[in-house]
């Protein structure tokens, strides 16, 4: 109860995990009841994992039902929540996929999640098969290879998590994209991202900010 209450209303990021990551140890039926209403997002999902492993609640392996959870969890996950769960690391989602091994249904709508997964972690995947906004992220980032920054300046910036891109050259305009499209306490972080990246010299942004 306290930690449906303190993710749920209290919205506390790590102690709600951690206390779902004692019950793996102390009760997996309970946690099964829990799991969902408190691991709720992909960074949950990753502090989950790492703390479950990290031998400090007295376990360093998932176990059968917490991985089972897992796996749930990444078979349920709309691209854009696993785009989200793809930004951070210790562990990474690529981690947490390896060592959960999650086995996409059969049906012909969930083949994006097979390519997804292979996508993520470096195996050879099929890109027609890849779900729309990573696939155009893939092809926003052939363009910019083949032909530099000027060769995407036309093309709308893939609705990506923004820590993916922040390595790529974009214009202040791009830029600008990201700012409109961001969370509030995305858009909050990043002022000064933003200011460096000139998005405040366009008409207007400082006051869409």
């Amino acid at each position: 109860k306290t930690a449906i209450v303190a993710r749920q209303a209290g919205h506390m990021k790590d102690m709600p995990v951690l206390l779902a990551a004692s019950l793996a140890v102390r009760d997996v039926a309970l946690l099964a009841q829990v799991f969902d209403r408190v691991i709720d997002n992909g960074k949950t999902l990753r502090a989950f994992v790492q703390m479950v492993r990290s031998g400090a609640l007295g376990r360093k392996s998932l176990g059968t039902r917490p991985k089972k959870l897992v796996q749930a969890w990444l078979l349920t996950a709309s691209e854009k929540q696993l785009l989200n769960a793809a930004v951070g690391s210790t562990p990474s989602l690529a981690d947490v996929v390896k060592m959960v091994h999650p086995k996409p249904a059969a049906e012909a709508t969930e083949a994006w999640r097979a390519a997804w997964f292979a996508w993520l972690i470096g195996k050879p995947y099929d890109e027609a098969a890849l779900p729309p906004i990573t696939q155009a992220f893939e092809r926003w980032k052939r363009v910019l290879d083949a032909e530099g920054a000027a060769g995407v300046a036309a093309m709308d910036v893939p609705d990506v998590p923004f820590q993916m891109l922040t390595a790529l050259p974009l214009t202040k305009e791009q830029w600008a994209q990201i700012a409109r499209a961001g969370s509030w306490q995305m858009v909050r972080q990043n002022l000064n991202t933003f200011a460096r990246h000139d998005v405040f010299l366009i008409d207007g942004m400082a006051e869409v900010v």
